[in-house]
């Protein structure tokens, strides 16, 4: 660019002398400048055998060409190296695919790559910046045509992330993915994000009722669950006490924060440690908690949440304050405000460094900004420590956490029950491994959970039943005891693939390493403490799904006994 500016100066110059010379007064600057783009168009033989040129059209007539060159070889190249790219995408196989320009999926896409993955992103702009690096691979065009990602090689791809700014492209551009995979692709993991969580959950549901096709792993999430759920996971509540939580508005993080604080009380909590406070200050506090208890029962069998009806920036100064809250979360739309609360009211202070959360989607920026407890980094002060922001994308563009999904936290609660049944009516032993925290236990006993969670559906089918949200309008079927003993023969049938499949066979003892099990053998053959046991695994659903927010309904225009609710939640009024 710099070389064709300094020639077209040069050839301007050096025409102009010329012609001048050789016409007078009648030369214009448009003839000028006619004759100086000839040079750029390799059209200009009659200064061939010129002798008496200036200097400066000399010099012109060699760089004007030479930039012409350099230009045609570069446009050659970048479509040579789009092209390329192209190609390489649509022969690609046991990538990733991450389709969408939101900020969910650059971070995605670079921390993928940074992780060493092959990355083909779908969906950019033209002309947007792009890592100049190997493994990473653009294709343009709109993410939900089949043919855009068939050119990104979704086919043979081992990871799809769909994270445009629009939930139904989302939703468009998975389900289109799981379509053209591969049938020789049998591991393929395909995620859509979801900007309500109430569809989110819907769509969650619509999956794990699905019959067909359960080798494809295909969930969906949402930003403010995702990062609600690593918030306690990278920073536990306190357990050896009655820990406080105060939580400022009622925004979508705000109601994923109070959901997963009692998740994750429920779980490491101490059984001295009684149950969690929660001061809840929000104009619609009470009838949040309240959808919140009806959707997720434990919330209410865990909590005591204490509701304040007011606006946010009405802080109390009262008894109920004069504690300080392990924890202040400012869950506020207006990301501005909640900051402006966190800073300007020192009564939320008091909790210790990293207490006071607010989080922060467009002033992500902000999270470096702050000083840590010791003042060592950062620019601004964050009062030692204590006001941190809280980056709920950046949170949440975690390939681990994405991959955290419906049927691994439904795996996840049927071992959790199963370890809570066990502090009460010592199921097991203290030798057993399956008696280990999710984390610590056995891979293979891992996934027998998540294949019983991912079979839920399916089973529910047979009898004619569905799953769907929670809510005030669905009437939620109570299992009788025929469709539990169905539920169980089912379930029992199911195992015994599972295990076969993987090389187990009937023996008279239990042996991991031998492989053998003395309950793989039919239904009318097992003892009766086995059958209980299985249809005690099946009187467990409805909690199981509970913990996630979902019930049992019947298909059709039947109905049936609804499912008995709880409250505990307390209003304060003030």
């Amino acid at each position: 660019m710099l070389l064709a500016g300094v020639s077209a100066i040069l050839g301007f110059v050096g025409y102009a002398e010329l012609l001048v010379g050789e016409r007078g007064g009648t030369t214009t600057p448009v003839d000028v400048l006619y004759y100086t783009l000839q040079l750029f168009v390799l059209d200009a033989d009659q200064l061939a055998d010129r002798a008496d040129l200036p200097w400066q059209l000399q010099v012109a007539r060699f760089t004007a060409p030479a930039a012409t060159v350099f230009a045609l070889v570069e446009t050659a190249r970048v479509l040579l190296t789009g092209e390329l790219h192209r190609l390489r995408a649509r022969r690609a196989s046991g990538h990733v695919v991450v389709c969408g320009d939101s900020a969910m999926a650059r971070n995605l896409a670079a921390r993928l790559h940074a992780a060493g993955r092959k990355v083909v992103v779908v969906g950019l702009p033209s002309g947007t910046p792009v890592p100049s690096r190997r493994r990473w691979y653009t294709v343009p065009g709109d993410p939900t045509a089949a043919e855009v990602l068939r050119a990104a090689g979704v086919g043979r791809a081992a990871l799809v992330y769909a994270c445009t700014e629009d939930s139904t492209d989302n939703i468009l551009a998975a389900t289109t993915a799981g379509m053209l995979r591969d049938e020789h692709n049998g591991g393929m993991r395909v995620y859509a994000q979801l900007h309500d969580p109430e569809l989110c959950l819907a769509m969650q549901a619509r999956r794990l009722s699905h019959s067909a096709g359960v080798d494809l792993r295909l969930d969906f999430f949402n930003v403010d669950e995702l990062a609600a759920r690593w918030l306690f996971r990278q920073d536990p509540l306190p357990t050896v006490r009655l820990s406080r939580l105060l939580v400022i508005g009622m925004s979508s993080f705000g109601r994923a924060v109070l959901v997963e604080a009692a998740r994750h009380w429920r779980i490491h909590q101490p059984d001295t440690a009684g149950r969690l406070r929660v001061d809840l200050i929000a104009a619609n506090a009470r009838s949040v908690v309240d959808d919140l208890v009806h959707r997720y029962p434990f919330l209410g069998g865990v909590c005591d949440v204490v509701c304040y009806e007011r606006e946010p920036d009405a802080l109390l100064p009262g008894p109920a304050f004069r504690v300080p809250h392990d924890r202040v979360l400012l869950c506020l739309d207006d990301e501005e405000q909640a900051l402006k609360i966190a800073l300007t009211t020192p009564s939320l202070w008091r909790g210790g460094p990293g207490s006071v959360t607010v989080p922060v989607t467009r002033l992500a920026g902000l999270a470096g900004a702050f000083a840590d407890g010791d003042g060592r980094s950062g620019l601004l002060d964050a009062i030692s420590g204590t006001v941190r922001c809280y980056p709920t994308v950046d949170a949440a563009s975690d390939p681990d956490r994405i991959g955290d999904d419906l049927v691994e936290r439904l795996g996840r609660s049927i071992h959790d029950r199963y370890l809570l049944a066990s502090r009460v009516g010592a199921v097991g032993s203290v030798a057993d491994p399956a008696l280990l925290p999710w984390a610590s236990l056995p891979e293979d006993l891992r996934r027998t959970n998540r294949a019983q969670a991912a079979d839920i559906g399916r089973k529910l089918r047979v009898l004619g039943l569905a799953l769907a949200p929670r809510t005030r309008t669905n009437v939620a079927v109570r299992l009788t005891r025929e469709q539990i003993e169905r539920l169980a023969v089912l379930e029992h049938q199911r195992w015994s693939r599972e295990r076969r499949s993987t090389g187990w066979v009937h023996g008279l003892q239990r042996d991991r390493a031998a492989r053998t099990h003395p309950d793989l053998r039919p239904w009318r053959e097992l003892p009766e403490q086995v059958k209980e046991k299985n249809r005690d695994e099946m009187r467990q659903i409805p909690g199981v799904l509970a913990d996630v927010g979902l019930e049992i309904v019947r298909v059709g225009t039947g109905a049936s006994e609804p499912v008995t609710r709880w409250s505990a939640t307390r209003e304060h009024r003030r």
